[in-house]
C-alpha cells in the first residue's frame, strides 16, 4: 500500500480527465491520505472493488470504499466499506495489543463453533 505524501508522477491524471467531482475526490485524497485519485482507483480494482475486510462488492465509487489508514504514522492500509471502517476498525483503533487480543478472541470463537457442527 501506499505510504501518506506519496507523490507518484506516473499514476496522475491529467485536469482534462478528470471531471469537477473527480478534481474534488482527487484533492481529499491528496491532502488528507497522500494518494491521488488514480492510485485509489488502482486500490479499488487491486481488492476486486470488495471491502478488505468483509468482502463486500462496492461497484458505485460514489458510494463505495472509504480509505483505511493509520492515524498515527498515515500509511493507507486498504479500503473498507463504512460499516468495517467505522464499526470494526474504528472501536480497535490503531493499538496493536487491542486489534491482536481481537483477532485472538474471533479465532477461538470460531474454532469453537467448528467444534459445534
Amino acid at each position: 500500500m501506499p505510504k501518506k505524501k506519496s507523490n507518484s508522477k506516473q499514476l496522475l491524471l491529467s485536469d482534462w480527465e478528470m471531471t469537477k467531482k473527480e478534481k474534488a475526490k482527487d484533492g481529499h485524497l491528496r491532502r488528507k491520505y497522500g494518494i491521488n485519485l488514480k492510485i485509489y482507483r488502482q486500490m479499488l480494482e487491486d481488492q476486486g472493488h470488495m471491502c478488505a475486510i468483509c468482502e463486500k462488492k462496492h461497484e458505485d465509487e460514489r458510494y463505495g470504499l472509504v480509505v483505511d489508514h493509520n492515524h498515527r504514522t498515515g500509511r493507507v492500509r486498504g479500503l473498507l466499506c463504512n460499516y468495517c471502517n467505522r464499526r470494526v476498525v474504528g472501536r480497535i483503533g490503531d493499538d496493536r495489543k487491542r486489534m491482536k487480543g481481537f483477532v485472538k478472541y474471533i479465532q477461538k470463537q470460531l474454532r469453537m463453533d467448528k467444534k459445534w457442527k
